[in-house]
C-alpha cells in the first residue's frame, strides 16, 4: 500500500493516526493525503511535503487507502464512491454492508480506536468486510500498530461491544478519578491533594496492570484483609460491578441503535 489518504485528517483522530504513520515510516510524507475543508496542511510544521486537498473525491482517486475519520453524523453527506479502492472506516455506528454499499467497495474494514492513539497507546480492534484481501488486512493491523495495540476480531458484534468499552478512551478511568477526588474532598482533604492523590491511584498505580492480570492483583489485595481489602469489598458490595455492567450495556445498546439508524 503506498499512498493514504484521510478524509477527516485534521480532527484529533485522524491527525494521530497521521502522525503514526509518518512518525513509523509506514508511510512517506508525500504518500499522505489529507483533505479538509481549509486547505491547511496539520503536519506543516514537521511534514510540510503532506499533500492536502478540499475535495473528498480527488482524495480518493489518488489513495491507494481512504481513511474514514469524521463524526456519525457527517456520513450522510460524504459524497465519495470508491470503485473497490481499500476504505478503512473509523467512524461508529456505520455497519459494514451499510459502508460497502454507499461507497461502492467491498473492500472496507471498520476500526475502533481510542482517545489513547495521541499517545500511541491506542488499543485499535478492527474487523474486515469479506471483500478485504489479506493485504488489506496487513496493511490496516500495521497501520495501527504505530499508534498502539491493534487486533482482529471474530465479528462486526465483538467490534460494536468494544465500542462501548475500549473505544471509550479514558471516560471510564476519568469517572473513577472523579469519584475519588470528590470523596477526598468531603473527607477533608484541600483539593489540590485530592486530586494528586486520586489521579496517582488511577493513572499511576493502574501502570502495575500492565505486566500483571487484574484477577491476580485483586485477589492478592483482598487476601491481606487490610485497609485496601476493605475497600474493595464495600466497592464489590454496594454495586461497583453492576454499574460497570450497567454501563457497558448502555453503551453497547446505544451503539446497535446508531447502527440501525435510531
Amino acid at each position: 500500500m503506498k499512498t493514504v489518504g484521510i478524509i477527516g485528517g485534521s480532527g484529533w483522530l485522524g491527525k494521530a493516526l497521521g502522525e503514526g504513520v509518518l512518525e513509523q515510516g509506514l508511510v512517506a510524507p508525500s504518500d499522505l493525503i489529507i483533505a479538509n475543508t481549509s486547505g491547511a496542511n496539520p503536519f506543516a510544521d514537521r511534514w510540510p511535503e503532506v499533500r492536502v486537498l478540499t475535495d473528498n473525491q480527488r482524495l480518493v482517486e489518488a489513495a491507494d487507502c481512504v481513511v474514514l475519520s469524521v463524526r456519525p453524523e457527517q456520513l450522510e453527506a460524504l459524497d465519495i464512491h470508491c470503485a473497490n479502492k481499500l476504505v478503512v472506516s473509523l467512524i461508529a455506528g456505520a455497519p459494514l454492508p451499510q459502508l460497502c454499499d454507499r461507497l461502492d467497495t467491498p473492500r472496507v474494514i471498520r476500526a475502533m480506536p481510542n482517545a489513547a492513539m495521541s499517545l500511541r497507546r491506542s488499543y485499535t480492534p478492527w474487523f474486515a468486510a469479506p471483500g478485504a484481501t489479506e493485504c488489506d488486512r496487513m496493511f490496516v493491523q500495521q497501520m495501527f500498530e504505530t499508534c498502539g495495540e491493534a487486533q482482529a476480531l471474530p465479528s462486526e458484534d465483538a467490534l460494536t461491544y468494544l465500542s462501548g468499552l475500549s473505544g471509550t478512551g479514558p471516560a471510564y478511568a476519568a469517572l473513577l478519578v472523579q469519584a475519588l477526588e470528590a470523596h477526598a474532598c468531603a473527607a477533608g482533604l484541600p483539593p489540590d491533594i485530592a486530586r494528586r492523590a486520586a489521579h496517582s491511584t488511577v493513572v499511576d498505580a493502574g501502570q502495575m496492570l500492565a505486566g500483571d492480570c487484574a484477577d491476580e492483583i485483586v485477589g492478592a489485595l483482598r487476601g491481606y484483609a487490610g485497609v485496601t481489602a476493605a475497600g474493595l469489598e464495600a466497592m464489590v458490595g454496594a454495586g461497583f460491578n453492576e454499574a460497570v455492567a450497567a454501563g457497558l450495556e448502555s453503551a453497547r445498546a446505544k451503539a446497535i441503535a446508531m447502527a440501525e439508524g435510531r
